[in-house]
């Protein structure tokens, strides 16, 4: 694989949803980076879940989100909830600066931008007898569901949206990138439908899981990132192009 230059703008490819991408250009752009909008998966609010939010909202003492999406999700199908009378917890700073724009401060950002961890940081915070709600996807991860289950932390889940995978793109030829970023295996799924990298373009996941479904698909990533956000994803990238060519 060719060597890329140190100091250069590069062409990435993101292949989240549209509102993923849109979050993501704004840190690739002032990294200086060009971007190729790609989605490869849809997400899409579950509004029969209502009821059960509604439901479960009032007993939990502290409100989750896995993810941006998630919050989205609940102000698209309960608005008027009492968010300032909850703990507020989220995964990432991008989901943290959301609540902060809606007005509301979080209690807790994960430490080290995982569900995992937020999961262990909710075990040091929370008291005696206080209910956890995790707000997520449809058949989402479940690391921070297995991490308040083991220690036996009262908890309720309830998933707002769905992720499918499909694409506006399919049937155009790939345009040339240098990187091409995956944020979940459903992003792999949906880019491998219709494309395959080249031997010459940078493979950068976000996560073991991302990871993992590359390597299913005869794939490997050139980098993985540390934490789940674009910082993350461009540091693996840095990563990536100082690795001598031979590993690449």
């Amino acid at each position: 694989m060719r060597r890329l230059k140190s100091r250069q703008q590069l062409r990435i490819l993101l292949t989240r949803s549209s509102e993923g991408n849109a979050e993501w250009s704004i840190g690739l752009a002032a990294a200086g980076h060009e971007v190729v909008d790609w989605p490869c998966i849809q997400t899409e609010s579950l509004l029969d879940a209502e009821a059960e939010l509604r439901d479960v909202f009032t007993p939990s003492d502290w409100i989750t989100f896995t993810s941006t999406r998630a919050l989205e999700a609940l102000v698209e199908l309960a608005s008027d909830l009492d968010l300032p009378g909850k703990k507020l917890a989220c995964v990432g700073e991008v989901t943290a600066g959301n609540l902060r724009a809606m007005g509301l401060a979080p209690d807790l950002i994960s430490s080290s931008g995982t569900a995992h961890s937020l999961g262990s940081d909710l075990l040091e915070r929370c008291q005696p007898g206080q209910q956890v709600l995790i707000l997520g996807a449809l058949n989402g991860r479940q690391e921070l569901a297995q991490v308040l289950e083991a220690a036996g932390q009262p908890f309720q889940q309830v998933a707002l949206y769905k992720t499918e995978t499909g694409t506006a793109h399919q049937g155009e030829a790939l345009p040339p990138v240098d990187a091409i970023f995956f944020a979940s295996p459903s992003a792999v799924h949906g880019f491998l439908s219709g494309w395959h990298p080249n031997s010459e373009t940078l493979v950068i996941s976000i996560g073991p899981s991302t990871s993992e479904a590359l390597v299913s698909a005869g794939l490997r990533a050139d980098g993985e990132a540390a934490t789940r956000d674009i910082s993350g994803m461009l540091d693996a990238l840095a990563r990536a192009r100082e690795a001598p060519a031979s590993n690449q």
